[in-house]
């Protein structure tokens, strides 16, 4: 069995690289895919991995976009070559645009009533931080009653505490 479409804790899943290999062995998976958002820097832990385990790792990253229109576009790359110039100047590009972003929002929520810090956040992130992280904390303070709510009323696209990605 295959998976083409992964997270690690490198941007916003829940999983170590090393944790999301064994997660997918234990499950059957033999060809994984990390295709984490806008970062590679999850894939040497989940190769050495994937080594251990049996588990082919295909090196993938998940660019995230704006289309003209204001709507947001995924796109997944895989079999790239990490040393690229241009790869690399983007990524770098991206995670500088998303620490900007991550700055606002905790300026935002602050503002609202709900005080947290960007370290609070990046305490939980474990990674790259976006705005899965901000809603842990935002649940864990009870500024909101669920992770659903904080999207919902707070950070999702055009919503009260949203911040447009970069």
């Amino acid at each position: 069995m295959l998976d083409l479409h992964s997270h690690t804790r490198a941007s916003d899943g829940v999983m170590t690289p090393k944790e999301l290999v064994g997660a997918a062995r234990a499950r059957g998976v033999t060809i994984l895919a990390v295709t984490d958002h806008d970062t590679i820097a999850g894939l040497a832990e989940a190769e050495d991995e994937g080594r251990r385990l049996g588990v082919e790792i295909v090196a993938g990253v998940e660019i995230s976009a704006t289309e003209p229109t204001g709507a947001s576009v995924h796109v997944l790359g895989y079999f790239f070559d990490r040393a690229h110039a241009g790869l690399t100047a983007m990524l770098e590009r991206l995670a500088g645009g998303r620490r900007s972003r991550n700055r606002d929002i905790a300026a935002k929520l602050t503002q609202l009533g709900m005080p947290l810090t960007l370290e609070e956040v990046e305490a939980i992130a474990d990674g790259s931080v976006g705005r899965p992280h901000f809603a842990r904390v935002m649940l864990t303070k009870g500024y909101v009653g669920s992770f659903e709510e904080a999207f919902d009323d707070w950070l999702g696209d055009g919503k009260r505490a949203h911040v447009p990605r970069f």
